[in-house]
């Protein structure tokens, strides 16, 4: 796992630079289980630190959500709500470090998650959550489903485990982020050194 002055290193890099600054970044892991929810966690609160910028702290891991969890909260109402109900982002989020730190957790089960995607008002909502906050941090965990949010998102973290990823499974998934043209900022070797491009 990585150290805790790690995050505050790749906080910075992605979110803080003079130029081009990421506002609205995805997590996603190569495969599941390596840990993309943690780095995403961990660099969220580290930008919290950093910052007094508003942050918001997305679970759009519909397949293992977890991190509202971490804070005791439950997962509901949260971005599967906000994405087919009206209202603002943080009618459906928490805040979580009594200064700037937002989570909006997954919200409730959904029987056909292509069915959020798919909804004409998804792209707007997630320019939603963009709109009310500065930094947009989004975990999507492992699979296709993070080529949804490309369309609102400055680019990707991809997550790989030093142990368990194959070099296929880290290939195929930039291939993926390559297809929706989506731009690779950099690459976390979890349980390992790190990285980014």
């Amino acid at each position: 796992m990585l150290l805790p002055d790690q995050f505050m290193k790749i906080a910075p890099q992605v979110f803080l630079l003079p130029a081009q600054p990421a506002r609205t970044a995805l997590f996603c892991g190569a495969a599941g289980g390596v840990g993309c929810t943690s780095v995403c966690l961990r660099t969220a609160q580290a930008l919290a630190r950093l910052t007094t910028e508003s942050i918001c702290l997305v679970d759009a891991n519909f397949r293992a959500p977890s991190l509202h969890t971490v804070f005791g909260l439950d997962r509901a109402p949260g971005f599967s709500d906000f994405l087919t109900q009206s209202g603002l982002a943080r009618s459906f989020a928490s805040l979580v470090n009594r200064k700037n730190l937002w989570l909006l957790p997954t919200g409730n089960r959904v029987s056909n998650m292509e069915s959020l995607f798919a909804a004409a008002t998804f792209r707007a909502r997630l320019a939603q959550v963009a709109m009310e906050f500065r930094f947009v941090l989004i975990d999507s965990g492992a699979g296709r489903e993070s080529a949804q949010f490309a369309q609102a998102a400055s680019g990707a973290i991809l997550v790989i485990d030093s142990d368990k990823t194959r070099r296929e499974q880290a290939h195929r998934m930039k291939r993926l982020l390559q297809s929706v043209r989506l731009p690779l900022l950099g690459v976390v070797v979890n349980r390992g050194d790190w990285k980014l491009s």
